[in-house]
Formats: C-alpha cells, sequence, structure tokens
C-alpha cells in the first residue's frame, strides 16, 4: 500500500462531509463526558498563583531577530568550514563593527 500526500482540499473533495457524516458525528461529540478534573486545578490559575513554572528557557531580555541575507556562495561556504559557532561569529562581527562605527 503506497502513502499518498493529498492537501485538506483534496481530501474534502474526495470525501465530503454529508449530511448523514454530519448527524453521526453529533451524536457521538454530544454524549462525551466533561473532561475538567476537580483534583487537577487549571495550570493557567497555578502559573498566576506562582505554584508552578513553565518549562523551558526564560525569556531573554534582548532578542535576536530572523535575517535574510545574500551572501556570495564561497564566502559562504568558508564562513560554515570556519567551525561551529559560525553564525554566532557573524553576529559579534557585525555588532563589533556596528559599535567601532566602521559600518
Amino acid at each position: 500500500m503506497a502513502i499518498i500526500r493529498m492537501t485538506s482540499a483534496e481530501i474534502r473533495k474526495k470525501h465530503p462531509l454529508t449530511a448523514n457524516k454530519l448527524k453521526r458525528l453529533k451524536k457521538i461529540f454530544a454524549g462525551e463526558p466533561d473532561m475538567t478534573d476537580p483534583d487537577n486545578p487549571d495550570v493557567a490559575e497555578l502559573l498566576e498563583k506562582g505554584l508552578a513554572r513553565r518549562i523551558g528557557r526564560p525569556p531573554k531580555a534582548v532578542c535576536k531577530d530572523m535575517l535574510n541575507l545574500r551572501v556570495d556562495h564561497f564566502d559562504l561556504l568558508a564562513l560554515r568550514h570556519s567551525g561551529r559557532g559560525w553564525q554566532t561569529r557573524v553576529s559579534n562581527w557585525i555588532s563589533e563593527g556596528i559599535r567601532k562605527g566602521v559600518l
């Protein structure tokens, strides 16, 4: 069996949602139980009260922006072959040039 990729529009065209299918879905989900658990409070409330903490890296005070930059092919190859952290080094070179007034 082959895997076929389809867009959502193609799926809707091939398998339209008829009135009968819609009725069946409504019947299935009408009796859906309430999934809130009284023993487990909402996470948003805990975060507001300071009783829970967010997982992951804390936000930085100074963020970096994404940039699309066109660079000569050989210059980019040389930067990439300079080793890990080449993007940070380029960012530092630009910052240093701005501070010194070169740019």
